[in-house]
């Protein structure tokens, strides 16, 4: 596709996954957005992942094959490489938009928003910049399955969070980028809600109450020996379908699901308890010491060891 006088490629595909709250967002723009009526903007892709939140007003949005109608307590969850085209028919449109990346890039994959987004006529310097972003890693997360189009958010509180990220943006102390980055996570937060129940379930699915159960379950569980198998000959259902099914609502397949709670009570008791790793393992179902360092350090980043040592530190 053409954007101004420059071709871009959709860049390589390939995504690292990183579990949600493993994400330590990078806020790069935040604009104030307002589009008079009978307005079309150029079709465009974006770089990075971009929130457009409505404020008030109609606008349409064209993503990929499908178009959409924005209005007030609306949001759009923009993701890099997909072609997108905003236009307003009959009525204003206003809205804050987030470009932001999932966690903080390396230096070489960062860039200005202003320069690539806002700027047509690029140099020779900066034409070299927009190809390299083609080419820059892209993110995704688990544990939070976002649509591209979520309607009727609260407004009464997704409105001052949205308008309280576009301030700080606008300021250029150090508090301010804090603040930013937990405004960011206050808002991840509410989609979450707004999304799930307490057990991580997605809200309004057919099988809601059967994946409800197999979460208490598991959570109630977790030191035995556990398998797909298992959960769905509890639920009446085959082991295909159920496991189809179970990651379709929480957005984690049974085993990452079941993972998550393991690792949750083996760092409670690594920090409030005295006893070895291995009995840790054991504690939480995993018998195997060396497996269970290994899906620790895969999960936090750091060994069971190291985990229990660093946070002494701090009590």
């Amino acid at each position: 596709m053409y954007f101004g006088k420059i071709k871009f490629y959709g860049g390589a595909m390939n995504k690292t996954v990183i579990p949600i709250q493993n994400v330590s967002p990078y806020i790069r723009y935040v604009n104030d957005f307002y589009c008079p009526a009978g307005i079309a903007h150029n079709e465009r892709i974006i770089f990075d992942c971009e929130f457009m939140f409505c404020l008030g007003g109609e606008g349409h949005m064209r993503y990929d094959t499908k178009e959409y109608t924005l209005r007030r307590g609306d949001l759009f969850y923009l993701s890099p490489h997909v072609s997108n085209q905003f236009y307003t028919a009959g009525h204003d449109f206003h809205a804050h938009c987030i470009h932001f990346d999932w966690m903080v890039p390396e230096e070489a994959d960062n860039f200005m928003a202003q320069q690539v987004y806002v700027n047509r006529n690029y140099s020779r310097e900066e034409m070299v910049v927009i190809n390299r972003l083609n080419k820059r890693p892209l993110w995704d997360v688990s544990g939070l399955s976002l649509p591209c189009f979520l309607s009727g958010l609260d407004c009464d509180i997704m409105e001052p969070l949205f308008k309280d990220i576009y301030h700080c943006f606008c300021r250029m102390d150090l508090a301010s980028r804090i603040r930013e980055r937990a405004l960011f996570m206050q808002i991840l937060s509410e989609l979450f809600v707004a999304r799930y129940t307490e057990s991580g379930i997605r809200r309004g699915q057919y099988h809601q109450s059967t994946v409800t159960d197999a979460a208490e379950y598991l959570k109630l569980h977790y030191a035995e020996p556990l398998n797909v198998t298992l959960l769905a000959k509890r639920a009446g259902l085959s082991a295909k379908y159920f496991g189809i099914q179970f990651k379709s609502i929480t957005g984690l397949a049974v085993h990452e699901y079941l993972l998550n709670i393991r690792i949750q009570h083996a760092k409670s008791l690594l920090l409030h308890t005295s006893l070895k790793v291995e009995e840790v393992a054991e504690r939480v179902g995993i018998e195997d010491v060396f497996y269970f360092t290994k899906l620790f350090k895969r999960h936090e980043g750091i060994t069971p060891g190291r985990y229990r040592k660093r946070l002494a530190e701090f009590v």
